[in-house]
């Protein structure tokens, strides 16, 4: 009895891992920009839950979908996204400590990144969808 397998698209397991690494650099940013260094990597526990909670999504989309051009694409797409997301909190969080008067933490972007996961799936499940060949006008 032969098994269809689909192979794995290796784009999702190299976008995996960039986007594993955003909580450690988020993590530099914060604190090793604002003369905190030594709380960096201080929580290693949590750090790693995030870089596989954000890398989960891409992990999913490389099996579940077909490897072909339009999910590859829907991967990059995603990973740059994330790598938007992530940015955006690092920078929040390095405002907060450089502000002297401790800065205002931007609570709508930590709210996000916790949906974010979720979010991504159904954006690079829809770009993955997309196949030009097969659209009618």
């Amino acid at each position: 009895m032969a098994t269809d397998k689909k192979p794995l698209n290796k784009a999702s397991l190299i976008t995996a891992a960039l986007v594993a690494a955003l909580p450690f650099i988020a993590d530099l940013i914060v604190f090793g920009t604002t003369g905190r260094a030594d709380r960096i990597f201080d929580a290693p526990g949590l750090l790693l839950f995030n870089a596989g909670f954000a890398a989960a999504p891409f992990i999913l989309i490389g099996l579940v979908m077909v490897a072909r051009k339009s999910v590859t694409r829907a991967l990059w797409v995603g990973a740059a996204l994330s790598a938007f997301i992530w940015l955006a909190y690092a920078l929040s969080g390095r405002h907060y400590h450089l502000s002297a008067e401790g800065g205002n933490a931007n609570i709508a972007i930590f709210m996000v990144l916790m949906i974010w996961p979720f979010l991504v799936t159904i954006i690079m499940g829809i770009i993955g969808k997309y196949e030009p060949d097969k659209i009618s006008n």
